[in-house]
């Protein structure tokens, strides 16, 4: 991190910089220390997933020699963004739709070719290369009944409360750990690490992405171990962006709304097929509620269900989660960290804590 601080957390804020003309990646270096960054916090049982879109996009960008149009070399980042999304859960289509929502809000005929092509080339490649080790693709037969829409709304609620409360206690704590330390200081992500040990010995289930104990979220029955496993889940993983840990955000998100979706149906004691559904739904709404791209998450619960069936009470849920961060005024998780990476990047330059001010007159600057 103190050798190249834009390896740290996801990458897509560090992505949307690029994309925004902020700064310029150093795709090589970016590449093999976010790899082996990653590899560290998964070795360590940090709360953080793979970050295949970050490595994917530094593919991309090594690629932009191969022409001199500016925007071009855009849609070759964004190539490398939808690739790393469709390799990672075999979702192409969500890939697309979110590499659209997130870094581009007006579209060329050449960047639709080159996401859709890209998505589906990462994702056809790696079904080759790992055809059993898809993770939350549960094929859903049964159909949610129109008398059954009053869940949707409970679940819209709920995520769209908990994203919001999610935001809030990553940017509290990451700007809590910035004035702890100083900018070019290599212990920010020590708090983490220590929290990691604690972890281990008295709550190891909420270790590391929660991949391997996703299938145990679906079929425990216990409401103490998922109520359990969901706070520690959700402080431990708001933590782990907090201290720029290298590493994805997908997967911990999609556990935790699997954790709701698995409370709430064992706390009305709905039928297992149902409660497949409740956890695909609370998946999407989180999502949606705290990355705030709706549509990703709604393309995202179709892809992985393999059912149309669960397309309109997902559609209600995505509105509903997604609606409430806008009416508490709260913005999308990525923005918020965009923010705090140029700012970092401004201390390290300066020597000095930024304010908030000064960051604006520097992306307008930037923009320009």
């Amino acid at each position: 991190l103190k050798k190249n601080p834009m390896i740290s957390g996801s990458g897509i804020p560090q992505i949307k910089g690029v994309i925004k003309d902020y700064w310029e990646e150093s795709w090589l270096s970016t590449l093999v220390l976010k790899f082996f960054g990653a590899l560290l916090s998964v070795f360590f049982g940090l709360p953080m997933g793979v970050p295949t879109i970050h490595l994917g996009t530094c593919i991309g960008y090594s690629m932009r020699d191969i022409t001199k149009d500016k925007q071009e070399r855009k849609y070759l980042v964004a190539g490398g963004f939808s690739a790393g999304l469709a390799a990672a859960f075999h979702t192409p289509l969500a890939a697309v739709i979110f590499t659209i929502e997130e870094l581009f809000r007006s579209l060329t005929s050449t960047c639709i070719w080159v996401i859709m092509l890209t998505a589906f080339l990462a994702d056809y490649v790696s079904r080759c290369l790992m055809k059993h080790t898809v993770l939350f693709q549960l094929p859903i037969k049964e159909d949610f009944h129109l008398l059954q829409y009053g869940w949707c709304i409970l679940i819209g609620v709920t995520t769209g409360i908990l994203g919001v409360i999610f935001n809030l206690i990553v940017i509290f704590l990451r700007q809590f750990n910035e004035q702890s330390w100083k900018p070019e200081s290599i212990f920010k992500p020590l708090g983490v690490f220590i929290v990691a040990v604690f972890i281990a010995l008295f709550f190891p289930s909420a270790l590391g992405s929660g991949r391997d104990i996703f299938p145990d979220i679906i079929a425990s029955t216990s409401l103490h171990f998922l109520f359990a496993f969901f706070i520690i889940k959700f402080l431990f993983f708001a933590l782990g962006i907090a201290c720029i840990v290298p590493g994805g955000i997908f997967t911990p998100l999609f556990v935790l709304g699997s954790a709701v979706g698995a409370f709430y149906s064992n706390l009305f004691s709905v039928q297992h097929k149902i409660s497949l559904i409740f956890i695909f739904l609370s998946m999407a709404g989180l999502f949606s509620a705290v990355v705030q791209a709706p549509l990703t998450g709604l393309v995202f619960l179709l892809e992985a269900s393999n059912s149309f069936n669960i397309f309109l009470p997902g559609l209600f849920v995505c509105a509903i989660s997604y609606a409430i961060p806008q009416i508490c005024k709260v913005g999308p998780l990525y923005e918020l960290l965009l923010e705090n990476v140029v700012k970092d990047k401004m201390s390290r330059q300066l020597g000095v804590s930024v304010r908030k001010d000064t960051i604006a007159e520097e992306l307008v600057e930037n923009s320009s």
